[in-house]
């Protein structure tokens, strides 16, 4: 789980560095950093990750 706390923080500060992300001040993540660039981030440090939806008060798959 530490894994989960660091990577995100890396993966957006890399972003921040090299002008992919232009935010600046407190933002939270999900509004700034496109979702499939994070996911393709995670992936690629070994993080896999599953997509589902269902109806809300559906039990989950």
């Amino acid at each position: 789980m530490m894994r989960m706390t660091g990577y995100p923080a890396a993966i957006i500060a890399t972003m921040l560095a090299t002008g992919e992300v232009k935010s600046s001040g407190a933002q939270c993540q999900e509004s700034i950093v496109p979702g499939e660039r994070m996911i393709a981030e995670l992936r690629r440090r070994g993080v896999e990750s599953e997509e589902f939806s269902s109806e809300p008060g559906a039990p989950a798959p």
